[in-house]
């Protein structure tokens, strides 16, 4: 069977609507590297972990006030110049017995290049976390080089 040209035409030119048409819905990401994990230090005073890691990273994850309630997870970041962009703390379960709670702390950082404003800049994160009071937690900082 042989294919006439504007059936050929018509079929290469749906091809590449649809290409292109699923090309501009893609929304340009930074590149990921290597997370950087975070230990959790137990608070020898009361229940709950205390942190610090890069760019001044310091905070403690609390457990539920009341049963049921959330895990309170606060801190902050402390860069010694200005273009940096933290994201909302992303949580997610990895396994349910025992609980294991993944928290991805994504932080963007100015490129190599680009002219930034010298001064120390802080930013803080908070985020509540339903689960269990017997949950382990992993705490990691996802740092991502923004695109110019």
């Amino acid at each position: 069977m042989r294919a006439t040209l504007p059936a050929v035409l018509v079929v290469i030119a749906a091809g590449l609507m649809g290409a292109c048409a699923h090309l501009g819905n893609t929304e340009p990401e930074a590149p990921q590297q290597a997370a950087i994990p975070v230990p959790l230090i137990p608070l020898e005073e009361r229940d709950g972990y205390a942190f610090a890691g890069p760019w001044g990273l310091r905070g403690l994850l609390l457990p539920p006030e009341v049963s049921g309630g959330p895990w309170e997870l606060s801190g902050r970041f402390q860069f010694d110049t200005g273009g940096y962009e933290v994201g909302e703390p992303q949580v997610s379960i990895q396994q349910r017995r025992p609980e294991a709670v993944l928290i991805t702390l994504p932080v963007v950082e100015p490129p190599p290049d680009a002219m930034v404003s010298q001064v120390i800049t802080e930013v803080p994160f908070e985020a509540s976390i339903q689960a269990s009071i017997n949950a382990q937690f992993q705490l990691d900082i996802q740092p991502m080089t923004a695109e110019e």
